[in-house]
């Protein structure tokens, strides 16, 4: 009988590679989360990766200060995904 496999992300590991990144290319990136980031949970990985939320009713898209190391846009597949991004409240300015 085989075991079954798991896979345990470092958050904080994603975050300094994705600066790491950042800083090399010299530009903000689009964080590919389509597949539920690849099974690793889109909203997890995007609000990782600093991509902006809309948290609560005082949080107007006029009023959010704009994340400067966050990604410049999060990347799906199916119109779905994005909608569910949406609906978990990624800022639809940035997303």
């Amino acid at each position: 009988m085989h075991a079954r496999a798991w896979c345990e992300i470092d958050l904080d590991a994603l975050r300094h590679n994705a600066h790491q990144l950042r800083e090399r290319a010299g530009a903000p990136l689009v964080a590919m989360v389509k597949a539920d980031a690849y099974g690793l949970g889109a909203e997890a990985v995007a609000r990782a990766l600093g991509a902006e939320f809309d948290d609560g009713p005082g949080d107007a898209p006029g009023e959010r200060a704009t994340r400067p190391d966050g990604p410049w846009g999060l990347g799906v597949a199916t119109v779905a995904e994005g909608e569910a991004l949406r609906a978990a409240g990624a800022d639809s300015a940035r997303a």
